[in-house]
């Protein structure tokens, strides 16, 4: 149950975490991005009967993942300072608490509740890079972002199966997926 609180980005509404991501420059001006990020916990718990066989086995936690592409326009290659505007696409997903049980004694106690989210958005960012020296920069982006999120729940019990949409929900805001700054290195 280690955590390491200093890693995380800004809380997101979409996606709690930091994002990898990498460029690639098909022209002086014109880089192409993609970015991943996830946040995977869970935690198994066993409960055994009197004669040490295991009855059951409990699984909770929480999956959240993230996947951007996109592009990015430098305004002036070259410049130690360079201005950004670029836009992306986005989905991200998450699945808060979890909960999954595997009776092993009887079939009829299984169960399985999950409320899944999924996310759809178009980011359009604008930022400015500094160059520390050839191929090291800090940046700092910001977004606007406009989303759309649908939240189920699923449910699998032994005598109820049923899957609702909750709502839909579509977002038009900045700072939706956090204050980027960035070390960027250069091969």
């Amino acid at each position: 149950n280690q955590s390491f609180s200093c890693l995380d980005d800004i809380n997101s509404a979409n996606f709690n975490g930091s994002v990898l991501s990498a460029s690639y420059f098909v022209s002086n001006k014109v880089a192409l991005t993609a970015g991943v990020g996830f946040n995977c916990n869970g935690k198994r718990t066993y409960s055994y009967g009197d004669d040490d066989t295991k009855e059951s086995v409990k699984v909770t936690g929480t999956n959240e993942y993230m996947v951007t592409v996109g592009a990015n326009y430098l305004l002036r290659p070259g410049s130690r300072l360079q201005p950004i505007i670029g836009g992306s696409l986005m989905y991200g997903f998450v699945n808060k608490n979890f909960e999954k049980t595997n009776d092993q004694t009887s079939m009829d106690a299984d169960f399985n509740h999950k409320a899944p989210s999924s996310t759809f958005g178009v980011i359009c960012n604008v930022g400015v890079e500094f160059f520390l020296c050839k191929a090291v920069s800090i940046s700092a982006i910001a977004d606007l972002a406009l989303t759309t999120t649908i939240n189920k729940t699923k449910v699998n019990d032994w005598d109820e199966q049923k899957s609702t949409i909750n709502s839909k929900q579509t977002q038009f805001a900045t700072g939706k997926f956090g204050g980027d700054i960035g070390i960027n290195f250069y091969f």
